[in-house]
């Protein structure tokens, strides 16, 4: 960790703050507005069953690709911070959740061709993104 008299450096205070407001963002959330909790957007139009830990993961990706193909990393702090904050806010609670384990293995099973898909569709970004100077 780089410091300097005794303070700690621009990168490590963006990412501190993104990743603590991250980590707050949706537990303030909760109590300040739980409606919003009852029957988001993404269950009620989309079907899916789309968590915050989903968006940390996005914010995290969009920060990589940022740092590996612009070489800045101040924008790709923020993202690693705000991303690892969602996620690590439903780390825990996810562990303990109660789960059907069948359920679970039958949905892992038929997410293979998506999930290749997916995978498939961010390596096409990135290198047409690495082509394009981005």
């Amino acid at each position: 960790m780089v410091l300097s008299n005794n303070l700690m450096s621009n990168e490590v205070l963006k990412f501190l703050f993104s990743f603590i407001g991250g980590l707050l963002w949706y537990r303030i959330l909760f109590f300040i507005a739980p409606l919003y909790f009852k029957r988001p957007l993404t269950r009620s139009v989309l079907k899916l069953r789309w968590h915050h830990l989903h968006w940390g993961i996005i914010l995290i990706l969009v920060g990589t690709i940022f740092l590996l193909l612009s070489g800045k990393n101040g924008v790709a702090i923020i993202l690693f911070g705000i991303g690892l904050g969602f996620t690590i806010d439903l780390f825990i609670p996810s562990l303990q959740l109660e789960t059907d384990r069948e359920k679970e293995l039958v949905v892992y099973r038929n997410s293979l061709i998506p999930t290749l898909f997916l995978g498939a569709l961010i390596t096409i970004a990135v290198i047409i993104l690495s082509y394009l100077n981005f």
